[in-house]
């Protein structure tokens, strides 16, 4: 009986599977990279897309929107266990192409409060989170890229 269910899901159409969703609340931002001169990857920060998102405005998703559903969807830790923010597991992304986080853990926030002087702020943790992402990729040139 598993195993038919499997094999059902398995075979279902991706949008039948994302009717009715939605994408998560909060502030969604989509920044490209580029490499400069000297081959360093870097943030375009003129070159940025954002939108904010709640469930209480009534209007019609965007397009972007719904890009960053898919995205969210793909990127999200199936659970804790398999966090790369660990012990702290304030970031709730397990991939190397997204990242998400409370803002509750930005400056100012109450969880960046409760943090000082006893854990490494979320600022700090980025640099180990993409390190344990990148290990995931079999070869170097891939990490790189």
């Amino acid at each position: 009986m598993i195993k038919e269910l499997i094999n059902f899901t398995e075979n279902l159409d991706e949008e039948f599977k994302n009717l009715g969703s939605s994408p998560k609340e909060g502030l969604h931002i989509r920044v490209r990279l580029f490499v400069n001169d000297v081959g360093e990857a870097k943030i375009d920060t003129s070159d940025f897309e954002y939108e904010q998102y709640s469930k209480k405005q009534k209007s019609e998703v965007s397009d972007f929107l719904n890009q960053c559903k898919l995205l969210h969807q793909n990127a999200w830790c199936i659970d804790t266990n398999k966090c790369f923010d660990l012990p702290t597991k304030a970031i709730h992304t397990c991939s190397p192409f997204a990242v998400a986080f409370k803002r509750e853990h930005l400056d100012g926030g109450a969880k960046f409060k409760e943090n000082v002087g006893k854990k490494k702020q979320i600022y700090e943790r980025f640099g180990e989170y993409f390190n344990r992402a990148f290990d995931l990729f079999e070869n170097k040139e891939d990490s790189e890229k």
